[in-house]
């Protein structure tokens, strides 16, 4: 049975959130979760439930327990011979003491590194930490709030043992501020909101290829349907915040940004590197690469918004396919923003993309190391297709009618 004739793609479009204004398909219902609209969605749940202070104050009390006591935990985790928080020693080093340094490993933009400066006061092992429990707050963030609880718990299950979030708890990376940035922005979209986009634009750059495309689709959407002065604003905002942080260590975040040593690694997932080590001819990558491209600019041009949770799925997995360099630990990304709203749009699809997630578990490691970047780069080109497969149909239909088989 064709996934897409269940009653769950007719609800398909799954929305970050809603400007108030019509909109193309807008009478269906999103199955993939609004940030936050007055209708609903995963922050409004939060906010609706804890109107009484006495709750809001218990429940900041928990939040203060937990986070006390993963600092606690952690702290005593003995890692340093270990291959725990791999990604995180080269980035705590480099935040050490409030002294920034791009010889660590780090890569950040200028204006992240004030952002994580204080995570450079707490120990490695601490600060690894509270990565972990960030990334499995944006993790939890990414279900949508209008989901029944069975659902929402099978997805949250799904997402969380899938070996992709093992593996970025693990080496400790900071996709949860790539996630946070991606639902700032359908929420700063859906209110106008020239300061919320704009923090969600300096969050995303903090790893420009996983989100470039998103990005070019949020600056055509604004400048297309905002007043001028609005996204005049947003942009003015964005140079402000980021202008002081560049000219402090610009020159020295360009010269580790550029030379990143990994492109073109046995770890490299994109689209180019994974096709030259299998022996593909540079002008036959080339052509698949602007087909790709192509492919994407096609279906933009049937209205899609940025708002959309599968379409901004279907945006960071291209760009990470298409980018110059893109590490395994990414695909997180679009697992948490497009896969996770697929599974209610189209199960099958959803539940088969985490499935070929998890099988690296079982998998011998000596695969994992030589043929990792192969299947990262396998993955990305499948996400992409199922989400494009199901943006094509959906934006494809008149409104009320369901997709065609």
């Amino acid at each position: 049975m064709d996934p897409h004739r269940t009653s769950a793609t007719a609800n398909a479009t799954s929305e970050m959130g809603t400007n108030g204004r019509p909109e193309e398909h807008a009478d269906r219902e999103s199955v993939g979760g609004k940030l936050m609209t007055r209708h609903g969605g995963a922050l409004n749940s939060i906010r609706d439930g804890f109107r009484d202070k006495r709750q809001v104050a218990l429940v900041f009390i928990l939040l203060a327990i937990v986070l006390c006591l993963t600092l606690w935990v952690f702290d005593r985790i003995p890692i340093e011979n270990s291959g725990l928080a791999v990604d995180w020693r080269g980035i705590w080093a480099g935040l050490h003491a409030g002294r920034p340094s791009y010889q660590t490993g780090l890569r950040v933009p200028p204006w992240g590194v004030i952002l994580l400066l204080p995570f450079g006061f707490l120990s490695m092992r601490a600060s690894w930490g509270l990565v972990t429990l960030a990334t499995l707050a944006a993790l939890v963030a990414c279900l949508p709030g209008e989901w029944s609880r069975p659902r929402k718990l099978l997805a949250g299950a799904l997402l969380a043992t899938s070996y992709s979030t093992l593996r970025l708890v693990a080496d400790g990376n900071l996709e949860f501020l790539i996630i946070a940035g991606i639902l700032l922005a359908g929420w700063a979209l859906s209110k106008g909101s020239g300061w919320g986009l704009a923090v969600a634009v300096l969050l995303m750059t903090l790893k420009i290829q996983e989100t470039w495309l998103f990005l070019a689709a949020i600056g055509i959407h604004v400048f297309r349907t905002w007043p001028r002065n609005r996204w005049l604003t947003a942009a003015g905002i964005t140079i402000l915040l980021a202008s002081a942080p560049l000219i402090w260590l610009g020159r020295e975040w360009w010269t580790a940004f550029v030379g990143i040593q990994e492109k073109g690694s046995l770890m490299d997932a994109s689209l180019w590197a994974g096709l030259a080590r299998l022996g593909v001819p540079a002008w036959a990558i080339a052509l698949v690469w602007a087909a790709i491209l192509g492919a994407i600019v096609l279906l933009a041009l049937k209205g899609p918004s940025p708002k959309e949770r599968i379409w901004a799925g279907l945006l960071v997995s291209t760009s990470l396919l298409l980018a110059p360099y893109a590490g395994g630990n990414s695909l997180l990304t679009g697992f948490a923003i497009g896969v996770v709203p697929l599974l209610a749009a189209w199960p099958v699809a959803g539940v088969f993309l985490f499935l070929l997630d998890d099988i690296k578990y079982i998998l011998p490691g000596g695969f994992n190391y030589w043929w990792g970047g192969i299947h990262a780069t396998t993955q990305l080109l499948l996400i992409g297709a199922a989400l494009y497969i199901h943006e094509w149909k959906q934006h494809s239909t008149p409104p009320g009618e369901s997709p065609p088989d």
